[in-house]
Parts: C-alpha cells; structure tokens; sequence
C-alpha cells in the first residue's frame, strides 16, 4: 500500500507510525484522524428595524371658525407590549394656508408580527385653558393609540376598527385616511371640563395601523411611506366659518436597523449587573459593598429584580440618574412581585413604570407626565 494516497489534515504523523496505527487495527483512532470536523455556520443576528414617525404639516382650505381656529395637536404611536409615545403642540391662531409642525417620534421599533398604530387630533379650541387643552388632548390621543395597539394585536384589517369603536362606544373606526367623522364627538367628550364653545370643535382625527411586515415592504423602495388624510369638518354652528377642510401630512420612515444577537444572556455576576445597570443611568444610595451583596443573593431578589429591569428597558435607559434600591422599594410597596425562579423576575411592567417614574421624580426633583418622557435610546 502506497501510504502517500492518504492525507491527514490535522494531525502530524510520521509515515512510520502512520504504518504501525494502521497494521494494529486501530481503526477507532483513525477515524478520529480522519474525521473532519463539522464547522456550523454562525447563526445571523437577528433585525430590529426602527422607524420615525411624523406629522409633518398640515393645509387649512377653509377655517371652521369665521376668521381663525385657535388650533392644537396630539399624536401617538402605539406597538403592543412597548410604552406609547406621544407629543403635542400648541399651533397658534391660524387663518388658511400650510403649517408644519414639530411633532417627530424616532426609533420606534416595531417586529414582523406587530403593529403600530399611529394616531392624531388636531381641535379648535379658544375657550379652554391652552395647557390644559393641550395636556387632555394628548392624553385622550394616548388613550386611543393605547387601545388600539391591544386590540390590534388580537384583530387584524377592519376588525381592528370596529373592536376601537365599540371600545370608546362610537361607530366603526376608519383606518384608512380620515377618521373625523367618528372620532369627533369621542375627541371633544374626552375633554371633559373643557370648555368647546361657539366654532370650537375637532377638526382632524386619524388612527392608521401598520403591520411591520407592512412596513417592510413599504418603505423598502424609497425608504419612507407617506401620505395627506382629507377632514372635511363636521357641521359648524351657524355663524361660524362653514365645515373645516383640514389636510394633514404625515410620513414613516425606516430610521435604523440594528443587528441582535439572540440568546445573550445578561450578566450572571454582582458586577457585571452592576455596570450594566450603570450604564442605563440606575446606580444605588447604599455602599458599593451592601449592592454588590444584593446582587450576588439570590435570595434578596435583587438579581431577578436588576435582570428584569435591563430586559423591559431593552435599547433604552433613563435620561437621569435613579436609585435601584428605591426603584426596587416602590415597586414593592406598589404591589410588584418579583418571581424568585425566574431569571428576570417576571416583573409587571406597568408597575415596573410607576416605580421608575416615582423615584426619578425624587431623585431629580421634577414632575414626569408619563414614563416616556424619562427614557430614550441608548447611543
């Protein structure tokens, strides 16, 4: 046998001991020389897309009052299982032609299999209080993103509309274009106490779902879906300025596209928490020693507690400083359990927020409107 036939990739063997392996039979170690190992390819991270959210300008062709409407905005972007953001706007006194507006919402992550519900109002109102029309405004556009992203994960197409409409006790939802017609009463009612007098009233309404998968494909081309929603207004008093023609510009736009590794698992030791905690703006008021010692225990909870908080937070962190031991100490006394045989605690996540918000109004001595506008993404 011509022993130069045989290739060994791995190993160094002398062609006499190579003759010795192969008389003695030992067919098990030669397999193990010859055996190539199987190199599997490494799994690709998996995508979180991030999109920018906007109502960019809106056209005023006829005024719902005589001369002016005293105009303000809200707009929200809701994806079930995430916070909802929003903003609002005072827009001023304004007779016909084009405004822009500021209202932006980046990095809105939304997955293959959910959807985002994107949602607007714009009223006239110069009767009430400006802050304290603006500040119902938003919660009530809130509101209505909030509802429709739970529903929306449940429904799908039209169902979620109708599901909207008989949740808020109005008729069907439109998802499509504008919603005014039956949202305006709906907008005005949730004020309450606001004062809607003379030509006041709801001008531009709109609440558009958006699958990712949809989202995908649509801005994949020119990277952005846009559109303008037409309201024609409903009837104004008379004496006023006749139905408001109102037309809103709004665009979504891919913003970010960020590679994951699944299967990270988060740190296992007391320093390592520590530092990530950190890193999101949560430190301690104890000593370094007292927190590593909690986070080292088990039995204290604060491992499960720490992991839980990095897993809701995700891409996020706070934009100042808040103290893990007084979050730790308002979730509880809010009523927050914390799972001991789970990794990350299996924490409420609506409490969670509460207790963030409780202690970062404490530490840095402001009042926060909701937990949204104490978090952004992490650099």
């Amino acid at each position: 046998m011509d022993f130069r036939k045989f290739y060994i990739p791995t190993v160094n063997v002398s062609r006499r001991n190579f003759a010795k392996i192969f008389t003695a039979g030992s067919v098990s170690f030669l397999s193990a020389i010859y055996t190539k190992p199987i190199l599997s390819s490494p799994k690709p991270p998996s995508l979180k897309y991030l999109y920018n959210f906007s109502v960019d300008s809106f056209m005023i062709t006829n005024t719902r009052s005589r001369h002016e409407d005293t105009d303000f905005i809200a707009a929200s972007v809701a994806v079930a299982g995430r916070p909802t953001r929003s903003a609002s706007q005072s827009l001023g006194d304004l007779n016909n032609g084009t405004y822009p507006t500021a209202i932006m919402f980046k990095d809105i992550e939304v997955g293959e299999n959910e959807t985002a519900v994107f949602t607007y109002n714009i009223v006239n109102n110069g009767h009430s209080d400006p802050s304290t029309v603006e500040k119902t405004l938003i919660e009530g556009t809130k509101t209505l993103a909030t509802k429709g992203a739970e529903l929306a994960a449940k429904a799908a197409g039209p169902a979620i509309g109708a599901a909207l409409g008989a949740s808020i006790g109005t008729g069907v939802v439109p998802l499509i274009g504008t919603a005014l017609g039956a949202l305006a009463g709906w907008v005005v009612s949730y004020g309450g106490d606001l004062l809607f007098a003379n030509c006041d009233g709801a001008v531009a309404s709109a609440v558009h779902t958006f699958s990712g998968k949809q989202l995908r494909e649509g801005t994949k081309q020119v990277g952005k879906l846009s559109d303008t929603d037409y309201h024609e207004g409903k009837e104004s008093p008379d004496g006023c300025g006749g139905n408001s023609k109102y037309y809103v510009n709004w665009t979504i736009k891919l913003g970010r596209v960020i590679a994951v590794n699944e299967g990270v698992a988060p740190p296992s030791t007391a320093q390592g928490l520590l530092q990530a905690l950190q890193a999101i703006n949560i430190d301690y008021s104890l000593t370094e020693f007292q927190i590593l010692d909690w986070l080292g225990n088990s039995y204290s909870l604060y491992p499960q507690f720490a992991k839980g908080i990095l897993k809701f937070l995700d891409t996020q962190q706070l934009k100042n400083k808040v103290y893990l031991d007084v979050i730790f100490y308002n979730y509880k006394e809010l009523g927050g359990k914390v799972v001991s045989n789970s990794l990350d605690g299996s924490l409420d996540s609506e409490i969670l927020k509460k207790a963030i918000v409780e202690g970062y109004e404490t530490r840095n001595g402001i009042s926060v409107l909701s937990f949204e506008d104490i978090v952004k993404l992490r650099p």
